[in-house]
């Protein structure tokens, strides 16, 4: 299954459901611009993670939440700490990828939504992206911490893999030159993980952990939508004082720390 499969199977695969009735659009609008952003999304993670510094901070990251209550349970969709989540992970890859804002656009006209209704969406889209990603990485890095501990039945009896591997590698770290570590640990971590090569332009970025961690290669997530619903992907939007179609795509997109910015602007941070 790939990764926008695992995503569309969240909540027993009632997530897009839950999403589209809290922003009251269609659930297929929600699917199709999922898989537009998808691809996007993901190269913003593998730019994070493309350092040993970035790669130890992702696996914090994923040890750090209840990825599997945000996979399992639908409530969360409504959750507005769900929403300050995903806002907070954006803000994080912002530093090292500007989120393009042609894409919100592309997805806002495959999929007939606003363009606000998907950058509504995208926080909640990237919580799920990051549930999915631990997910699937969860054997892998199992096998991956039992090796570099050279304890396959200690790796295993983990709550989960993620945090012991970030602390395993941030040990190697300090204990080696940089240079060492990266030629190293980190290699035999991007060896262990690497997808297949593409030849097109644009395909998966082999240094980058994450990118296999998710079982996807991003090329492969940014043709899925394609096929996602090909009867509403070259329709035009309702026309309206809202549509994104009165709006211009932009020369240079405005990154994804602005995109955060307006959406923390327009949606305040849930309440303790």
């Amino acid at each position: 299954m790939s990764l926008l499969g695992t995503i569309s199977s969240a909540q027993h695969g009632m997530a897009f459901a839950t999403l589209a009735r809290r922003l009251g659009v269609r659930e297929e609008g929600v699917a199709v611009a999922t898989a537009v952003l998808l691809p996007e999304l993901l190269e913003c993670i593998c730019a994070a993670t493309a350092t040993p510094k970035g790669t130890i901070a992702f696996l914090k990251r994923l040890s750090a939440e209840s990825h599997s209550n945000h996979y399992e349970s639908p409530s969360l969709m409504v959750d507005l700490r769900v929403r300050d989540l995903g806002m907070s992970i954006l803000s994080e890859l912002a530093t090292a990828r500007d989120f393009d804002q042609r894409v919100i656009l592309e997805a806002a006209t495959s999929s007939e939504l606003r363009t606000s209704d998907v950058e509504r969406m995208l926080p909640f889209i990237t919580v799920l992206t990051v549930a999915a990603i631990a997910l699937r990485a969860d054997r892998p890095m199992r096998a991956l911490l039992g090796d570099l501990v050279r304890n396959g039945e200690w790796a295993r009896r983990q709550r989960e893999p993620f945090g012991p591997l970030a602390a395993e590698l941030a040990r190697r770290s300090t204990a080696s030159s940089s240079q060492t570590f990266g030629e190293g640990i980190f290699a035999s971590l991007r060896a262990r993980l690497e997808p297949r090569r593409s030849n097109e332009p644009g395909g998966p970025q082999p240094d980058s952990p994450v990118a296999a961690m998710s079982g996807e290669t991003t090329q492969a997530a940014r043709d899925a939508h394609r096929h996602a619903d090909p009867r509403t992907r070259a329709m035009p939007p309702p026309g309206g004082a809202d549509d994104h179609t009165s709006a211009p795509v932009p020369p240079r997109p405005p990154g994804l720390a602005r995109l955060t910015e307006r959406l923390a602007a327009s949606h305040p941070p849930a309440a303790e």
